[in-house]
């Protein structure tokens, strides 16, 4: 398999994260909107989104981001995107190793073939005490060597 890169993407989870813990561990769901950009040469917009997260018992987040991309000629691409987040210490406080899976909808006839385009995402969380994550991020589409 071989990755060809597609775009960056920024987003912000602006909002203070609504983290339900309801059976009195440390495992819940998070709710949280957020937002940024797209930019890459083929696909270039802004970001709305919604995280759906579940957080294990260690910590581990588990994402599950779904969103709109309206694109800079005015496209709209809807996108869903799944994986894990485990967290490491920096000098600088804990840092998110994001690794996704993403996959696009469009009707638009110009990234119509985003709707059959694999594609993984990897990613760095910044923690913003009291008021969500933010994180740079690359996605990447797959391509299939052995076919």
């Amino acid at each position: 398999m071989r990755l060809d890169y597609l775009c960056d993407m920024l987003l912000t989870f602006d909002e203070s994260q609504a983290l339900a813990r309801p059976y009195g561990g440390e495992e819940g769901s998070v709710f949280i909107l957020g937002g940024g950009t797209v930019s890459g040469e083929r696909l270039r917009g802004v970001a709305r989104c919604v995280n759906h997260a579940h957080r294990r018992n260690d910590g581990v987040m588990l994402p599950d981001i779904h969103g709109l991309i309206t694109t800079d000629d005015s496209a709209a691409i809807q996108f869903r995107m799944c994986g894990i987040t485990t967290w490491r210490q920096t000098q600088l406080g804990p840092k998110g190793n994001q690794i996704s899976w993403i996959s696009f909808e469009t009707d638009t006839e110009r990234y119509r073939w985003l709707n059959n385009a694999p594609c993984v995402l990897e990613g760095a969380v910044d923690l913003i005490p009291g008021h969500g994550a933010t994180g740079p991020c690359r996605i990447y589409t797959c391509v299939n060597e052995l076919v």
